[in-house]
């Protein structure tokens, strides 16, 4: 008998640990999905807003190559590139975290450094002291060029976002999917346990209790 209530109350010991360690795993399960929710939410953002800094920059190029006096502009022209770089570095942060392709994210830095090499092209041309045809000529070929090479980063920012939204949506069906898991699992080891306990009652009712009823009478 004493072996036989060991033997019930070890099995009730390991539920209970089997209980607790699936409910810690759950919730880290969940944990990491709301994380990786909120990741792709503001990678999306980020990516979003990245995009329209770059659009700024390439308005202003147009504006400052129809100037009679470009110089005055390239202050600003930095300004907007520096914007662009700052929100696609946190932007590629995100993106390196969530494991993007990498060759992706690394075309990306190469197409902006060779960007940087253009802006420094048109630059030089803009400040030109004496404006002439020839000048006119200059400003509008690197304008161009220019505008090249931001094409080509508009292009891949635009997979970039597109992959943030993608992520996004998987990331909140997989949260969606395990949302109730730690419950779950609470209420079928909980019940399991219960029936356990209802079988040891039972038994105790049957093999002592009511011996014990007979006795007394």
């Amino acid at each position: 008998m004493r072996k036989k209530i060991i033997f019930l109350f070890l099995i009730l010991m390991t539920f209970q640990a089997i209980q607790v360690a699936t409910v810690s795993y759950s919730i880290r399960e969940l944990q990491t999905a709301v994380s990786q929710v909120t990741m792709t939410v503001e990678g999306r953002e980020v990516s979003r807003s990245t995009s329209n800094y770059l659009s700024q920059f390439r308005n202003d190029v147009v504006l400052i190559a129809g100037m009679n006096f470009p110089v005055t502009g390239l202050k600003k022209l930095r300004a907007s590139w520096d914007a662009f770089t700052q929100r696609m570095t946190a932007m590629d942060a995100i993106a390196q975290k969530l494991a993007f392709d990498p060759v992706l994210l690394s075309q990306l830095m190469k197409n902006v450094a060779e960007c940087e090499k253009k802006i420094a092209d048109f630059e030089n041309v803009a400040r030109t002291d004496s404006p002439d045809e020839t000048y006119t000529t200059q400003i509008h070929d690197k304008a161009f060029e220019l505008d090249e090479a931001i094409e080509s980063i508009t292009k891949i920012l635009d997979v970039i976002l597109a992959k943030f939204v993608q992520e996004k949506e998987s990331a909140i069906r997989h949260e969606q999917s395990i949302h109730d898991l730690p419950f779950q699992v609470v209420s079928t080891i909980g019940l399991i346990i219960g029936c356990i306990l209802f079988g040891v009652g039972l038994f105790a009712v049957t093999k002592i209790v009511n011996p014990l009823i007979e006795l007394t009478k």
